[in-house]
């Protein structure tokens, strides 16, 4: 039992020392991480989980992440990161834009679709 112990021990350290010879500095790629990613950040913001702004329009309250939110836009990108009072804000009214327009951008920021008939076809009827 012992030597069968004192056995594996040597197996395991020569199987590593092979495995840092052949260790070449390329580095582990996932091709899906980026999916994945977007896919966590989605559904962190359904279960309105870590978010930490919420995007007031008209009568919609949109929760967000500011990271996701200026990773996706510059506009959001300069009003969290310049010295302005909305940086520091975790609520954040949004005059002059129309809600549904702003829930589609925030979709938009976490999912890299836009539902673009959607909006034109709302539009249209009203």
């Amino acid at each position: 039992s012992r030597y069968l112990v004192q056995q594996t021990y040597a197996s395991q350290n020569q199987a590593n020392s092979r495995m840092e010879e052949s260790m070449t500095p390329d580095l582990f790629h996932s091709h899906n991480h980026p999916e994945r990613m977007i896919r966590k950040m989605e559904q962190y913001v359904e279960k309105r989980q870590l978010c930490d702004v919420t995007l007031i329009v008209g009568s919609k309250r949109i929760p967000a992440h500011r990271l996701v939110l200026s990773a996706a836009s510059d506009y959001f990108a300069a009003m969290f990161m310049n010295d302005v009072k909305e940086a520091s804000m975790e609520e954040i009214r949004m005059k002059d834009v129309d809600p549904d327009a702003m829930v589609a951008i925030v979709n938009y920021a976490y999912t890299g679709q836009l539902e673009c008939l959607s909006l034109f076809i709302m539009k249209s009827c009203h």
